[in-house]
């Protein structure tokens, strides 16, 4: 499981929209391990199922598009956990 807190619009326009794993080979090379992982537009922890589960010492979070979706190059989360 790996969970991300957000603020909601219109206060996080940076917050993370889309995000996706990923973890290192044997050369130290990442490599994605799950789909894209879709949020919400709510503050609360929201909490996805890694399937297949992932047994790894490190771990990549990948954040790819953020809530404006336009005109904005970064980011980000307040909290990010794993289970």
């Amino acid at each position: 499981m790996v969970g991300v807190r957000i603020p909601s619009l219109p206060q996080g326009p940076l917050s993370v929209r889309s995000f996706h794993l990923q973890t290192p080979d044997r050369e130290g090379r990442y490599h994605r391990v799950t789909d894209d992982y879709i949020t919400l537009d709510v503050e609360q922890m929201q909490r996805f199922a890694v399937v297949p589960p992932i047994e790894t010492a490190r771990l990549r979070v990948v954040c790819t598009t953020n809530a404006a979706q336009i005109g904005f190059r970064c980011v980000g989360f307040f909290d990010v956990e794993f289970a």
